[in-house]
């Protein structure tokens, strides 16, 4: 599947939700910036999933499946 605009992907995942991976040491920077800019005023919920002590290679949903 190819998205050629912005708006090609938003009609793709209209009603779906997004899970974004956050890595590297500025995740509580980037988190602070989400919150306290770009997510404000807008009208829907946003939900925060932290993970502490992440396994990739048996419990992630971004790792390559295993067999």
């Amino acid at each position: 599947m190819y998205f050629y605009t912005l708006e090609d992907i938003i009609a793709w995942i209209e009603e779906d939700d997004i899970v974004i991976k956050l890595t590297g040491k500025e995740k509580v920077d980037v988190v602070n910036k989400l919150y306290s800019d770009v997510l404000e005023g807008v009208k829907s919920t946003a939900y925060t999933l932290i993970r502490i002590n992440s396994n990739e290679k048996h419990n992630s949903i971004f790792a390559p499946p295993s067999g």
